[in-house]
């Protein structure tokens, strides 16, 4: 009898149904699935709901760090309006934001 990985199945003692018993391994397995899966869901709820640090991110901040990551970028331009040398919106060069 191998407890590691043999699963029991049997009836119940009242109401007439039956159990199955998980093997140990099986058990182990999940213990450590879940244990994984409530720190992920720690580690979100960390980043999404704002705190005593400031403001969180987007819900979808995963999303956009995998993108980052690959190079995949927004189309949103920043220029630095306050250091622009008086120039205006215009004509804005690599000279006017020193």
């Amino acid at each position: 009898m191998n407890i590691f990985t043999e699963v029991t199945k049997g009836p119940l003692p009242f109401g007439g149904g039956t159990f199955e018993r998980y093997s140990d391994l099986t058990s182990m397995f999940i213990l450590y699935a879940n244990a994984a899966l409530y720190a992920l869901l720690a580690w979100y709820c960390d980043n999404v709901i704002s705190s005593n640090r400031g403001r969180g991110d987007s819900p979808l901040f995963p999303i956009f760090r995998i993108l980052k990551f690959f190079g995949i970028k927004k189309n949103k331009e920043k220029v630095n309006v306050l250091n622009m040398g008086g120039k205006g919106f215009g004509d804005v060069s690599e000279s006017a934001i020193k």
